[in-house]
C-alpha cells in the first residue's frame, strides 16, 4: 500500500536520517507544465498545499505528480493515474 503524499513529504522533511537535498517534488505548473523543486525548499506542509521558502509560493497538493530520490532516481511516491 502507498503511504499518502502528506506522509511521504513528511518524513522527508522531519526524518533527520534523510536529507533533504535529496529529494525532487515534482508538479504541475500551469501553463508550462511539469516543474520541480527540491524538498530542501519546502517550509511545511499544509493539510492541502506545500508552503515554499518565504510563504510567497504555495503549490496545492493535488498538483504534485510525484516524489524522486536523485541520487537513486527512484520514485518514492507517484501519483495514480
Amino acid at each position: 500500500m502507498q503511504k499518502t503524499l502528506r506522509d511521504t513529504l513528511n518524513r522527508i522533511l522531519w526524518d533527520r536520517s534523510l536529507r533533504k537535498s535529496d529529494y525532487q517534488i515534482w508538479f504541475v505548473h500551469r501553463p508550462v507544465g511539469l516543474k520541480s523543486v527540491s524538498a530542501d525548499e519546502v517550509d511545511r506542509v499544509t493539510r492541502f498545499a506545500l508552503v515554499i521558502r518565504g510563504g510567497e509560493v504555495v503549490i496545492p497538493l493535488h498538483r504534485v505528480v510525484k516524489v524522486v530520490h536523485k541520487p537513486s532516481g527512484e520514485e518514492v511516491w507517484c501519483k495514480k493515474q
